[in-house]
């Protein structure tokens, strides 16, 4: 098969496969192209038997990698606080935005990532698990000790 008969063939399914785990159709589109690139440079090199298989399983890869370097801890801002016509209301609500930020922060990092694609990300948890490379008891083990650590920490200060 050459190259352009296997890219008008799978480029929509590629890119499916990329937004069904990124959620954004440009970020999928760039995945996609970076796979594709990354396998016209390499085609005529290539002995793969099931070629189809393969790129989905690179685009996989790739949108799984993309999707963990974008994970990080993000500060609340103001955007993000319940609107508040009372001013005192919305300083008690930066103050608590900070001690959740510092309470996050201090997560171990399975922790807090696996909290962060269950509330900021809003997967599912075959989706995190799938993600982490963890069992999805373990990921809800993980995001309910989040939970209860946090819910600790601001309690305490």
């Amino acid at each position: 098969m050459k190259y352009d008969e296997f890219y008008r063939k799978n480029r929509t399914k590629l890119v499916g496969i990329a937004y069904r785990i990124l959620r954004n159709r440009d970020d999928a589109e760039d995945t996609v192209q970076n796979v594709c690139l990354s396998l016209l440079e390499s085609w005529k090199s290539i002995n793969i038997l099931d070629i189809d298989a393969y790129s989905t399983r690179m685009v996989h890869n790739a949108a799984v990698q993309e999707l963990r370097d974008r994970v990080e801890i993000s500060e609340l801002s103001e955007e993000h606080a319940p609107l508040s016509s009372a001013p005192d209301e919305r300083i008690i609500t930066k103050e608590f935005a900070e001690q959740l930020d510092k309470a996050i922060a201090q997560l171990p990092s399975n922790q807090r990532n696996a909290l962060l694609l269950k509330q900021e990300r809003g997967l599912t948890y075959p989706e995190i698990a799938s993600l982490m490379n963890e069992s999805e008891t373990n990921v809800r083990q993980l995001i309910s000790r989040a939970r209860r650590q946090l819910a600790s920490s601001v309690k305490t200060q």
